[in-house]
């Protein structure tokens, strides 16, 4: 494990940053207060997200290409699993995007392959926060 600090800290204010590493995966999640209390997380990777750290996350990496997002929501809508909030960010134009959803209840069984079996999807993982 290696710590290390910096007096610059990109566009925040207060910003914290954890890198992790496994065999499989490197992962980069920074997170900044918003006022005095309110943390958000402001990076993931290298996509700029900003979303509340709690609750039921589906975390989508994707192709930006039309028909992601309506995609989604009809299969968990079709399972009657409602989606709390939404946020997305791309590199570019066409290419690789990510969609975080926070969801009213956690996923049942089979769902995530179902997700992960719909057109421009590159990987999917639930979180709970």
């Amino acid at each position: 494990m290696t710590e290390s600090t910096s007096a610059g800290s990109e566009d925040f204010a207060s910003l914290i940053s954890i890198t992790t590493r496994s065999k499989m995966e490197k992962n980069y999640i920074a997170g900044a207060l918003f006022g005095r209390k309110e943390l958000r997380i402001v990076k993931f990777n290298d996509f700029l997200i900003e979303f509340l750290p709690e609750g039921h996350i589906l975390l989508v990496n994707n192709y930006d290409r039309p028909g992601v997002i309506g995609n989604m929501g009809t299969a968990l809508g079709s399972r009657n699993i409602n989606i709390a909030t939404m946020q997305f960010s791309r590199d570019r134009m066409g290419g690789n995007a990510i969609s975080l959803l926070h969801l009213d209840a956690a996923l049942p069984p089979g769902m995530l392959g179902e997700i992960l079996r719909l057109p421009n999807i590159i990987s999917v993982r639930q979180i709970q926060l």
